[in-house]
């Protein structure tokens, strides 16, 4: 059973739940999907760049419910059909095949040089579950966050998918399944992120940062391909030219190029004038 609401839908519930657990703010509001016009002005606050901070990547994916035993999860023997006695589902998110997409490749670069970078996918597929869980503020704790270092690298360019519960660990299904090692939890998540942010580094040097490492990626990706790596150098030549705000720029690449949210941090209101000064 396919989820039943929107990519959009589950980002903005996640995003919301994992800024308020955070207790920090955004300093740009996330965009969904990519809707944001190349060198609009008004989104980007560069003046809050001196604060600390720092920067997260996620890839949403929606979840599609597993339930009959002729699902490859349950015909495999990979998951048990029940468990404790009672029939539970196991949900599956799809990854992007090589043929029509360098997402995959792109985020495993990108993990390699930033860290915080993370497919996230939700263990329900109903409206009326996004919703319950939105309102308790559980939509982080009932998904499950996945590294691409964890699925590593695809084998061939056919499709591929992750099989999950909330517990255990998943599986990448490939023409040989493989089990993933090394899961994070939401609390594993949200402890790292607080990690990088306790560094007390100013978002600027933060955003900077993470942007030339994405231009790294897309060069790097271009050469490996051996195609398009004259287009792609002139292309990130462009945008570093591009009078955008810093943040704006950075998210910007992060959606066309990645089709990932940047989701960037700050202090707490309170105690951003004594970093911004």
């Amino acid at each position: 059973m396919k989820s039943s609401f929107s990519e959009l839908s589950y980002a903005f519930a996640l995003t919301e739940n994992l800024v308020n657990s955070l207790g920090l703010p955004l300093l740009m509001a996330p965009t969904f999907p990519s809707t944001a016009a190349e060198g609009k002005k008004g989104a980007g606050h560069d003046v809050k760049l001196a604060m600390p901070g720092m920067s997260l990547f996620l890839q949403f994916k929606l979840s599609h419910c597993m339930r009959y035993a002729s699902a490859k999860e349950f015909s495999s023997g990979i998951f048990s059909k029940k468990v404790g006695g009672k029939s539970e589902p196991v949900y599956r998110m799809y990854l992007h095949p090589l043929k029509s997409s360098r997402q995959t490749s792109l985020m495993l670069k990108l993990e390699k040089r930033h860290g915080i970078v993370y497919y996230v996918a939700p263990l329900f597929h109903l409206p009326i579950d996004l919703s319950k869980h939105f309102f308790a503020k559980t939509v982080a704790q009932e998904s499950r966050f996945i590294r691409p270092s964890v699925i590593k690298k695809m084998p061939d360019d056919n499709e591929h998918f992750v099989s999950f519960r909330k517990t255990g660990k998943p599986w990448r299904f490939s023409e040989n399944p493989v089990e993933l090692e090394g899961i994070e939890t939401e609390t594993d998540v949200m402890r790292r992120v607080r990690k990088e942010h306790m560094q007390k580094i100013p978002v600027n040097e933060r955003v900077s940062e993470s942007l030339e490492k994405m231009f790294e990626v897309l060069l790097e990706e271009a050469k490996e391909r051996q195609t398009g790596t004259r287009v792609i150098r002139n292309e990130v030549a462009r945008i570093r030219g591009l009078e955008m705000p810093l943040l704006e720029k950075a998210s910007f690449v992060a959606r066309n190029f990645f089709e990932l949210e940047m989701l960037t941090i700050g202090s707490e209101e309170e105690n951003a004038d004594k970093y911004s000064g």
